[in-house]
């Protein structure tokens, strides 16, 4: 049986569903994850991670939606340690689902999670792989979610031909 974790954040305020959708927006990575594992079969996650060089914010998430852990990556040279907030598989895609509303970059990218999710969730045992069709539907939409990362985010704010973002007020 499925578990149900639309009820795990049925407490979360619509401000805090707001606030992590905006974190996504401009400090979050939303992917696809393909594995080969040791008996030669394909399976996938769903990886949702929000990195910041302020550790309140990954630990105010975790506290907030008590999910995911905080792992701390240290940095050589000029650069900041950093910290990601990290959550996977059905927990991520129901973040996903209640930041819906409220995004505004990537939205797109949450849709396609969504899609994958439709695919259900299937677990291979000892042994034994999954139907090549459904690893084949999943790498699939792995590389739409890809694709999307790579196009330009201001194509539609362009005008005519120019590189000229349109301004307004």
């Amino acid at each position: 049986m499925r578990k149900d974790y639309d009820k795990e954040f049925s407490e979360i305020s619509p401000i805090d569903w707001a606030r992590l959708a905006a974190f996504i927006d401009g400090e979050g990575c939303i992917c696809i994850k393909a594995f080969n594992n040791s008996y030669g079969g394909a399976r996938h996650q769903c990886v949702l991670q929000i990195t910041n060089t302020d550790e309140s914010l990954p630990l105010w998430l975790s506290r907030t939606f008590r999910v995911g852990h905080v792992l701390l990556r240290k940095r050589v040279g000029k650069w900041s340690p950093s910290y990601d907030w990290t959550v996977r598989g059905r927990m991520a895609t129901a973040l996903l689902k209640g930041c819906l509303p409220y995004f505004v970059i990537k939205r797109d990218q949450a849709e396609v999670i969504m899609q994958y999710d439709t695919l259900g969730y299937h677990r291979s045992g000892q042994g034994i792989r999954l139907d090549p069709n459904l690893v084949k539907e999943r790498d699939e939409l792995k590389f739409k979610l890809h694709e999307m990362k790579k196009r330009g985010r201001f194509d539609e704010f362009k005008s005519n031909d120019k590189q000229e973002v349109v301004r307004y007020g």
